[in-house]
């Protein structure tokens, strides 16, 4: 890797697997359905200056998306909707 590549860093990876799920969403009749298996290619020099923390890489990347995913699904509980809607008085 010479002196102008960029390092990939565990943050970026991280990032760019968030990135590649909310670019690969399904939508489906009633719901939207996220990829359940991400490939990430490195740089060979990459690979072997991360490899010993890539159970924390993928541990966080986990973290990242069920975070997202748990985001999209409260804005989209019935429990948000307005009462009238629900046949009830507004707050």
């Amino acid at each position: 890797m010479d002196d102008n590549d960029k390092l990939a860093t565990g943050r970026d990876i991280i990032l760019e697997i968030a990135r590649a799920m909310r670019s690969s969403l399904e939508p489906l009749l009633f719901s939207t359905v996220a990829p359940t298996r991400y490939c990430v290619y490195l740089h060979p020099l990459d690979y072997e200056r991360l490899e010993g923390i890539f159970p924390v890489i993928a541990e966080q990347a986990k973290r990242a998306l069920e975070a997202e995913v748990g985001r999209w699904n409260a804005s989209a509980r019935p429990g948000r909707l307005p009462r009238r809607w629900l046949g009830g008085a507004e707050p």
